[in-house]
């Protein structure tokens, strides 16, 4: 899967190369604030994330994204949670996520656009405890909803939510601007 991911991100970062060179083009960066969200039987972390995002937008219906997170907090776990005795805390980050998306949307309306995007999320997760330490990672297919509303042509802000193989969430509000 990870050399899925690698070529899929290579795929769309050459997708978007030609655009970046062109006056008029369809390439769009946002920069927020992510609260990324995981469950899994006892396990229920959540860590605030800080989310760059570059995309084109080949027409008004069809574009590519790509997405990097990096965690701000993380959460904390108890052993006995688990059914383990003695109770520890261990505290669990989310290091990094990493994701590429083909994105759906509808043409900008009186500044309002609205879109759905479905594509593929890596994540670097770290718990420690008492000076150990373990990090695991986690990918699988992502796909969510969101809107966009522009202030002006090029200025705007973003709201989305992204479901990632049903175990883990992402809720983000973003700055984006077109170039």
């Amino acid at each position: 899967m990870n050399t899925l991911f690698k070529a899929t991100a290579l795929a769309a970062f050459l997708a978007m190369a030609p655009a970046a060179v062109a006056q008029d083009s369809g390439l769009y960066g946002d920069i927020g604030l992510g609260q990324f969200s995981y469950e899994s039987g006892a396990l229920d972390i959540a860590a605030t994330m800080i989310q760059g995002r570059v995309g084109y937008d080949f027409n008004d219906y069809f574009g590519v994204e790509a997405e990097l997170a990096f965690g701000l907090d993380g959460d904390s776990v108890n052993s006995s949670d688990f059914g383990f005795v003695p109770n520890v805390s261990v505290d669990v980050d989310v290091n990094n996520t990493a994701a590429v998306y083909g994105v759906l949307s509808t043409a900008n309306t009186n500044g309002f656009e609205f879109f759905g995007r479905l594509g593929f999320l890596q994540a670097e997760i770290k718990g420690s405890s008492g000076g150990f330490a373990v990090s695991a990672d986690g990918e699988g297919f992502a796909y969510g909803l969101g809107a966009k509303y522009y202030f002006d042509d090029l200025n705007g802000i973003r709201a989305d939510f992204t479901s990632i193989e049903s175990e883990a969430t992402n809720v983000s509000i973003a700055y984006t601007r077109k170039f």
